[in-house]
């Protein structure tokens, strides 16, 4: 039995799973959403010419953002990176919001973790 890595467990548990492909010395980076896979080649290709590789990963993982990196990234680059990443999930949510009730059963699943982080 092989035991998942931080990057496998939220990639395949979270909520809006995502991975980060970068190249850090130049400071380019793509949020690729894991729910839009897989992806064209032409970006595939465009990714592979532009030096991005993979540096981590974000989802929403018992109710909280969550994210790893493979690597070490500067403060500036975490803080877009989240940011983008934030936007990708409102984006998600506007979206399951105006087409269905989905987005109400996703809310309804989030752990409470209120009592948790009061004692």
């Amino acid at each position: 039995m092989r035991l998942l890595d931080k990057f496998e467990l939220l990639a395949g548990f979270g909520k809006f799973p995502t991975v980060i492909l970068g190249n850090p010395a130049a400071r380019d980076f793509e949020l690729i959403d894991l729910e839009r896979i897989p992806l064209e080649p032409s970006l595939e290709m465009d990714y592979k010419a532009r030096g991005l590789h993979f540096c981590g990963t974000f989802a929403i993982f018992d109710g909280k953002g969550r994210c790893e990196f493979a690597e070490a990234l500067d403060a500036d680059s975490i803080v877009a990176l989240a940011g983008a990443y934030a936007q990708l999930v409102r984006t998600k949510m506007q979206e399951r919001a105006s087409g269905s009730t989905d987005w109400l059963k996703d809310l309804y699943n989030l752990p409470d973790n209120r009592n948790k982080e009061m004692n």
